[in-house]
């Protein structure tokens, strides 16, 4: 049985994380974490945790809990990855991993030095699809894939105050739209075909304002 916590009650948290924990019969969610008292006890109540936190130090002082899910902003993953592990904590972080490659690099490095195990929630990988697609290149099924192409489309213009829109600040985000969703499109292309052996990018803003691509 894994205990889990969940670090930032957002909208993921909401729709997928807690209740997932709830429905695997490995699982169990034993605390979640949020700045807001009465929102962090009223999510507790709704997903069935028997504790809450709004504070990070506190919570990974609980030594009843196993893991931790990370699903705040960005730029609070590497800084709370960090701190998880140094408490002995497994981490199960959301994407994108960190700011910058740096962050990244040292999250790994300090996972490994206190033996907890890393995960970041690309997890389009398991879908059904995806695993048919592996499947069909490995056994060659289909021929040597030369082209290979991934569209994307949606419209996203958040209001100043919208919870979401810190995505598009780049100091919280660590980028825009290919950052944030199409990071997961990166992740399948790594999965299926591998690591590239050269990259060629370009990104613009076309249509709105953002600060980010």
């Amino acid at each position: 049985m894994i205990n889990w916590a969940i670090i930032g009650c957002g909208n993921i948290a909401k729709k997928s994380v807690a209740p997932a924990i709830n429905e695997n019969k490995n699982s169990l969610l034993v605390a979640v974490m949020r700045r807001n008292k009465e929102k962090a006890r009223d999510f507790a109540s709704k997903y069935k945790a028997k504790k809450y936190y709004t504070d990070l130090k506190n919570l990974l002082k609980d030594k009843e809990i196993d893991a931790v899910y990370i699903a705040t902003p960005v730029y609070l993953h590497s800084q709370q990855t960090i701190l998880a592990a140094k408490t002995g904590k497994h981490i199960l972080c959301e994407k994108p991993m960190a700011l910058n490659i740096s962050q990244c690099k040292e999250m790994i490095k300090v996972c490994k030095d206190n033996r907890v195990n890393l995960g970041i929630a690309y997890y389009r990988r398991f879908y059904p699809k995806m695993q048919k697609i592996k499947e069909l290149l490995k056994e060659n099924k289909i021929g040597k894939p030369l082209i290979v192409k991934i569209q994307h489309y949606t419209y996203y213009n958040p209001s100043s105050d919208d919870p979401r829109a810190w995505r598009m600040n780049q100091e919280k985000s660590g980028g825009g739209v290919l950052m944030d969703i199409g990071s997961h499109r990166l992740d399948l292309l790594l999965y299926l075909f591998g690591i590239p052996e050269e990259i060629t990018a370009l990104s613009d803003r076309i249509v709105l304002p953002y600060p980010v691509e």
